[in-house]
């Protein structure tokens, strides 16, 4: 299956900042606690995403991977090289050759796919403890400092996902 990768498939926050909440409401009809927590108005959630993650002087968090391997972060680097090379062994590639792969959204939708295409659990784990490790604390700097429960919970909901059973903590 060969499938395109970019942050406006892969990235959830993207999609939201231009999608209407009815079709948000039906995009997440399997996760009936995030429904319950969407608010009225599809501007509320765009100024969170906003405060969260595009603020340069916000309580910007990072959905990079890049961001959390070094000292002195740089896009396009190694964790975006071992994206890329996971990517395309599937098939994958992104929409643009100069997308940073490391994008959280970009990383689950591929975890995402394993889950599914990949009959072998040794890989999978292999791409989680590579590429998924900062998830936690980033999804941890997510529930600290949101201010809208629906983000607080799609946080939870993610580190559930995509934590070994029983383990909920950042693996390095």
């Amino acid at each position: 299956m060969n499938g395109i990768v970019s942050p406006a498939a892969g990235a959830a926050g993207t999609a939201w900042l231009t999608t209407e909440v009815e079709e948000v409401r039906s995009a997440l009809a399997d996760f009936p606690e995030l429904l319950t927590l969407l608010p009225p108005a599809a501007d509320d959630l765009e100024r969170e995403y906003v405060r969260l993650f595009l603020r340069p002087r916000g309580e910007t968090i990072s959905l990079w991977q890049s961001s959390y391997e070094a000292e002195v972060p740089q896009l396009m680097g190694e964790a975006h090289d071992s994206a890329v090379a996971w990517f395309r062994r599937y098939g994958w590639e992104t929409r643009r050759p100069n997308e940073p792969a490391d994008h959280l959204g970009l990383l689950l939708q591929f975890f995402a796919y394993l889950e599914f295409a990949e009959p072998e659990a040794g890989l999978r784990w292999e791409f989680q403890e590579r590429h998924l490790w900062w998830v936690p604390a980033a999804c941890g700097r997510i529930r600290t400092l949101t201010r809208e429960p629906f983000y607080r919970e799609l946080a939870e909901l993610t580190v559930r996902t995509i934590a070994p059973a029983g383990n909920t903590s950042n693996s390095r």
